[in-house]
């Protein structure tokens, strides 16, 4: 996950809302004040540190209908340090970074900007790699206030083709979009910090 960890290091030095950045989380595992044994369906949560040192962290595998009938999946990782959250989402496959990558919540469609490039008028504050995306904290902020406020939270992409598809690769049958349950993921975050704080003063 290094290169997940520069992409949203550059995001939040860049000027959003921390100044260290945020080391992004691999799956989510059992540890201090974690989830032994989850539902499938429900977040994982794992916390490590304390006081201002603390890092917690909530993933979730979402599924998502593709193009043949069947499913693929998204990796969401909703991370915390101090005040800030930032979104992490991992692809399950490369994604066309040529095409709009998005994410609304009833509103006007925030893009991901390509890693590396600038925005005009500041940095970026959503970046996209072939496997991977962030979001910065004031962004991510925005739409788990939009997420708990019962407004439904969308990301959409396009895969790229695979193999031989690659001659028959129509865009329209590449576009995926995935329903974003930041509310259950902040939710969890709050119950593995608040457990993780309890444990602390123990």
């Amino acid at each position: 996950m290094a290169d997940g960890t520069r992409m949203l290091a550059g995001l939040l030095a860049g000027g959003c809302l921390l100044a260290a950045a945020l080391p992004l989380p691999g799956p989510a595992l059992a540890g201090p004040a974690g989830d032994a044994a989850a539902p499938a369906d429900e977040p994982l949560t794992y916390c490590a540190g304390a006081a201002a040192g603390r890092r917690c962290s909530a993933s979730l595998l979402q599924p998502f209908a593709d193009n043949r009938g069947g499913q693929d999946r998204v990796t969401l990782t909703l991370t915390r340090g101090g005040t800030c959250d930032a979104l992490h989402i991992a692809f399950d496959q490369t994604i066309m970074l040529d095409q709009p990558v998005w994410v609304a919540a009833g509103g006007p469609r925030l893009e991901f900007a390509a890693a590396g490039r600038a925005r005009p008028g500041g940095p970026a504050v959503a970046v996209k790699e072939p496997r991977q995306a962030a979001l910065g904290c004031a962004a991510t902020a925005r739409l788990v206030q939009a997420a708990r406020s019962g407004l439904p939270v969308r990301l959409g992409f396009q895969v790229a083709p695979r193999g031989i598809t690659t001659v028959y690769h129509w865009p329209g049958l590449a576009q995926r979009e995935v329903a974003l349950p930041l509310d259950r993921l902040a939710d969890a975050l709050d119950r593995a910090e608040a457990a993780a704080k309890g444990v602390a003063a123990d």
